[in-house]
């Protein structure tokens, strides 16, 4: 069994009510912040590059019921083969000036329906390298841009 990830104290605030600490764990929070379900957070390294950049590395998997999932139909398939060679990043939207990237090791599966593809990752949509609300907030942007 894996160690827990440790704990986060949260305080809330209201205008009616006193500062009161609450406890979060980083898995809780990650996937909170990160908007998925169905995921499964292992672990997470926040660390700079050599330009001084903040990186939070979030390492997540599918949970269980959904790790071989078809992108397509969303059914559970076999696995065709084994984990990739290296993970896969997927670059998530920014956490006041953090750089956020969801790292997973992938697999392909085998749909009767669709034939050989990379399994449904809950965090993306497929082919795609970025987080689903990272894609919303482009196409958002680029739409509500393109009528000024």
């Amino acid at each position: 069994m894996k160690k827990p990830l440790g704990f986060l104290n949260v305080l809330t605030t209201k205008k009616t009510q006193k500062e009161i600490p609450q406890v979060a764990s980083v898995n809780t929070l990650c996937k909170n912040v990160l908007n998925v379900k169905n995921t499964v957070i292992e672990n997470c390294n926040l660390y700079s590059d050599e330009d001084g950049v903040k990186h939070i590395r979030i390492n997540a998997r599918p949970n269980k019921w959904h790790q071989n999932d078809c992108p397509f139909c969303h059914k559970a398939c076999p696995a065709y083969d084994k984990h990739s060679s290296r993970p896969t990043v997927w670059r998530g939207l920014d956490w006041g000036g953090v750089l956020v990237e969801i790292e997973y090791q992938n697999h392909r599966i085998i749909c009767p329906e669709h034939g050989v593809y990379v399994a449904e990752v809950p965090w993306a949509y497929p082919s795609s390298r970025f987080t689903k609300d990272f894609d919303l907030t482009v196409a958002w942007l680029a739409s509500y841009y393109s009528n000024n």
